[in-house]
């Protein structure tokens, strides 16, 4: 038996209430920060409200890992995974799957009452796959909620001028509710409010620099050029070395975010040979790339040893920065820049977990995004107004409807 926390039996409430005065036409949202416990406000809310559960995530990764969690609060004989990267398709009262194998397939689950999409800041109503799963879901009339932690996303406005031959692209930062099929906010709990009652880990920013001035590096879409930035970084590879072996002395395990695999390979190949060692006496570190072109038992074993200890640092390329759960995790270095706020925030999520013994973690901020962004506990969304706030020196700046990003190219 579980017991919920205020916040948590709040979500809960929150969700009953939607579904019990549900009007078609649209999903509702709860903001949930990273680590508070989402697994345990779904099984919850669909205990109250007795409805078979479909729950839907972006990837196999995130499946894996709301299977383990769900198991904990419930039958695990009630659990089912609709995925066909994962070879299988039970259908259960919780059946969880990825948005590939099931929107095709919701004819399946015409006796289920409520959708559950997980990190849904990642779907929206135009996307193909989610749009035609949105329009089973209404036709079935399912109650449909998303859950995540940062509930907004980039809208891009791209324009051509065809006397110049100049591509425009313009960036602004939206609330969720802004896009189909999300139409209203049913609950937030920020990650302040969290750390305020102990549910949270506080994060220090340690170091924070830029090693490559940003204004100097191009743009690639709505953030920046990848392989511009990682050459003009790599100059700098000795010196974040240099950091990220203090830091694997000194910490539980060090999760580092990298721009692309060549880098990630690079870096953890020179960290290994910097710190092998015959003698007996020293504290031998050790590290692993980790990407999404490697091989499943590859990738699963690389987590393994991390979460064992075997290997110290996991050089990451957008693998982990959703859906990694590491309680001790309390070292994170950014290597890799971003224009986005949200994926700054789930970044900085996965360390921010609470654990015995865990008084804080520390970010090693080599990108300056800190710098942009400030601290995760600074970052908020005001629940009446629905808007996403930074607490800076000068007062409160809504970012919601700001411009973070321009591109133009000639052609």
């Amino acid at each position: 038996m579980y017991t919920l926390r205020q916040y948590q039996e709040e979500a809960v409430e929150s969700i009953v209430d939607y579904c019990s005065n549900f009007r078609d036409g649209g999903g509702g949202i709860v903001v949930l920060p990273t680590g508070s416990g989402k697994t345990l406000v779904i099984a919850e809310a669909t205990r109250r409200l007795n409805l078979n559960t479909l729950i839907i995530c972006n990837n196999m990764e995130l499946v894996k890992q709301d299977v383990d969690k769900l198991s904990h609060f419930v039958d695990k004989d009630e659990i089912g995974i609709y995925s066909a990267s994962l070879k299988s398709k039970q259908i259960k009262k919780f059946t969880v799957g990825t948005i590939q194998s099931i929107y095709k397939k919701v004819n399946l689950f015409s006796n289920f009452g409520l959708v559950i999409v997980d990190e849904c800041d990642l779907f929206v109503e135009d996307q193909k796959m989610f749009g035609k799963l949105v329009a089973l879901i209404q036709f079935y009339k399912m109650y449909l909620v998303g859950l995540t932690a940062t509930p907004y996303r980039m809208e891009v406005d791209t324009s051509f001028d065809y006397s110049n031959r100049r591509l425009y692209s313009e960036s602004t930062l939206q609330m969720l509710t802004n896009f189909s099929p999300w139409r209203e906010c049913l609950y937030v709990a920020n990650q302040e409010d969290l750390l305020k009652q102990n549910y949270l880990t506080p994060v220090e920013i340690v170091l924070q620099q830029e090693f490559v001035n940003l204004s100097y590096v191009k743009s690639k879409g709505n953030d920046y050029d990848m392989d511009d930035y990682t050459w003009r970084f790599k100059v700098k590879e000795d010196i974040a070395l240099k950091i990220i072996t203090r830091m694997a002395k000194e910490r539980t395990g060090v999760i580092v975010f990298c721009t692309n695999i060549d880098q990630a390979q690079r870096m953890s190949e020179t960290f290994n040979k910097q710190n092998y060692s015959t003698n007996l006496f020293d504290k031998v570190l050790s590290s692993r790339a980790i990407f999404s072109g490697m091989k499943e038992e590859d990738r699963k074993l690389a987590v393994e040893d991390f979460k064992s200890g075997k290997i110290n640092v996991l050089f990451n390329i957008d693998i982990l920065t959703r859906g990694f759960d590491y309680e001790k995790l309390d070292c994170a270095v950014l290597i890799r820049p971003t224009k986005s706020i949200s994926l700054y925030v789930q970044m900085l999520g996965r360390v921010s977990r609470k654990y015995l013994g865990k008084e804080k973690s520390i970010l090693i901020d080599l990108a300056g995004s800190s710098k942009k962004f400030g601290s995760v506990d600074e970052i908020w969304v005001d629940e009446d107004l629905y808007t996403l706030n930074v607490s800076t020196p000068t007062g409160v700046e809504n970012l919601a409807g700001q411009t973070l990003s321009t591109f133009e190219k000639d052609y």
